[in-house]
């Protein structure tokens, strides 16, 4: 019987070494194994300065005779996004690779489809006449809570307009221009188009202003056969005032 036990001990060793091991001869543990791997920590959800209703608080603006009053505002993507119909169509545009500048920008994909859709915004948008055809004439002001990075692709949505786009033939005789450029006063991230060609019996101008701060963003458009360069920018810097003071007192 004994040595029954000492074969039947030794199969119980082989079976669970860690188990028959003495106090003695049990190996102690290196210091790194009794340290935990650390896991990676989760991104934390992007928090905000202000709320839509903060945005949508800053005093009205006025655009001639007209009151533009601030409402929440948000950027879900446009997931039907198609590009607006060619308003130069039938006609010949020479640099022909200005087409696309005029009609789109060279805008591809959703217009803000990156923003998220919690982002707080406020934006006041006004229409001042019937439609032209398949264009709208309007004007818009957008705040967005929008910083760094995310701002910066924000305002280069459209690509960046050729040279030769400042002076554009239409059927041989008729002119158009895309203008792209910063905007004096509104910082050098600010980014000013200005697209006027042909339509109907009269001509069409199109002026989109970007420009950010540390903590928002601001895009105002002006569209249509009416509104002056000089109406633009007297909105432009009525509303970086206005913007300004009302989310620096809130």
């Amino acid at each position: 019987m004994p040595r029954l036990t000492r074969w039947s001990l030794a199969a119980v060793c082989l079976l669970t070494v860690a188990g028959c091991s003495t106090p003695e001869s049990r190996p102690a543990p290196s210091p790194s194994a009794a340290v935990a791997t650390p896991t990676p920590a989760a991104s934390a959800p992007p928090s905000y300065r202000y709320t839509a209703f903060q945005l949508a608080a800053v005093p009205s603006l006025q655009f001639g005779r007209y009151r533009l009053v601030w409402n929440t505002d948000f950027l879900p993507p446009n997931r039907t996004f198609t590009p607006r119909p060619d308003p130069l169509a039938g006609r010949s545009v020479e640099p022909e690779a200005c087409r696309s500048v005029i009609r789109t920008g060279g805008l591809t994909v959703p217009y803000g489809d990156f923003v998220p859709s919690d982002a707080p915004g406020a934006s006041t948008q006004l229409e001042l006449g019937p439609w032209v055809g398949d264009l709208e004439p309007y004007v818009q002001v957008r705040i967005i809570e929008l910083v760094g990075a995310s701002a910066d692709r924000y305002i280069d949505q459209y690509t960046r307009t050729p040279a030769e786009c400042a002076d554009i033939r239409i059927d041989g005789t008729g002119h158009a221009s895309v203008v792209d450029q910063s905007l004096p006063g509104f910082g050098e991230r600010s980014r000013y188009l200005r697209r006027s060609f042909p339509i109907a019996h009269g001509r069409w101008t199109e002026r989109i202003l970007y420009y950010r701060t540390p903590t928002y963003l601001v895009e105002l458009r002006l569209t249509g056969p009416t509104g002056t360069e000089a109406a633009f920018l007297a909105l432009a810097r009525e509303a970086r005032d206005r913007i300004a003071a009302g989310l620096k007192a809130g």
